[in-house]
């Protein structure tokens, strides 16, 4: 009886110091399609010496020369190109994720070398075969697969576990849709476009998010967003453009002086 009270109080005392060896983990907050479970797994995988090929062209830039150890395609996040909004306000709900995987996709995947992290994305024609379409190079790079679990976690206590898509507009960025079963429950702003600061919010219920877009502060706050992106571009550009006139400016005002200069002397002869 004794060794069996004994027992139990080491049990108690075990759980207290070691809990997480008890207890089951954290449940995933968020699901996304891996790309090994993706139909482009082969043809995208097969692309891992072009990688390492294009990014150690950067080698002055890299603390060191990429390996195939760096690669780790587990990383690799699908990204659905969508320009038309009315995709993301189909009715009913259950229709939004068929509407949104009819558009075109890519896959992004970061690599990290030492302390620097490269975007390699695939992209491919309607008809052709995946390639790599660019690198970027980033001090720090978002893995937007990992932002959106952790905003997801943080803020949903129930023990859901939501299939997550990410999307890419040409007005707000990147954003993560959070669906639990066939309805689309949270939207999730992932970078810093104008749509983060829009929505003010790092996780915003999807039936908010939708009308928000349908307001014409909306529409307001984009179209004033690119006209900016505009005039900052132009402002770049002035100097340049600027001696341009001048320049023509001034060569028409010497070829019309000499002219008139021409004229006069002749006139006085």
């Amino acid at each position: 009886m004794n060794r069996e009270i004994i027992a139990i109080f080491i049990s108690i005392f075990a759980c207290l110091i070691y809990p997480q060896q008890f207890y089951a983990k954290v449940p995933q907050k968020a699901n996304f399609e891996a790309l090994s479970d993706s139909s482009d797994y082969k043809e995208i995988t097969s692309l891992e010496e072009e990688i390492l090929f294009l990014i150690n062209r950067h080698r002055d830039e890299l603390p060191r020369e990429a390996q195939k150890e760096d690669i780790d395609f587990s990383k690799a996040e699908k990204i659905y190109r969508i320009n038309d909004l009315t995709v993301f306000k189909e009715k009913p709900s259950s229709l939004i994720l068929d509407s949104i995987e009819k558009n075109e996709y890519i896959w992004r995947l970061p690599v990290n070398v030492g302390n620097l992290t490269i975007e390699v994305y695939f992209s491919r024609p309607q008809t052709g075969t995946w390639t790599v379409s660019s690198i970027n190079l980033h001090p720090e790079c978002p893995f937007y697969k990992d932002i959106a679990q952790s905003i997801l976690t943080s803020h949903e206590s129930s023990p859901k576990c939501y299939a997550v898509t990410l999307v890419k507009n040409k007005d707000f960025g990147i954003a993560a849709i959070c669906f639990w079963g066939e309805s689309a429950d949270y939207l999730i702003p992932l970078n810093d476009s104008p749509g983060r600061k829009f929505f003010n919010a790092d996780i915003i219920s999807y039936s908010d998010a939708i009308s928000l877009m349908d307001t014409n502060h909306y529409k307001g706050f984009f179209k004033k967003a690119q006209l900016q992106t505009k005039a900052d571009n132009e402002k770049l550009d002035f100097p340049s453009e600027t001696f341009k006139i001048m320049a023509g400016g001034l060569s028409l005002l010497i070829i019309v002086f000499s002219a008139a200069k021409k004229k006069i002397t002749t006139i006085e002869k």
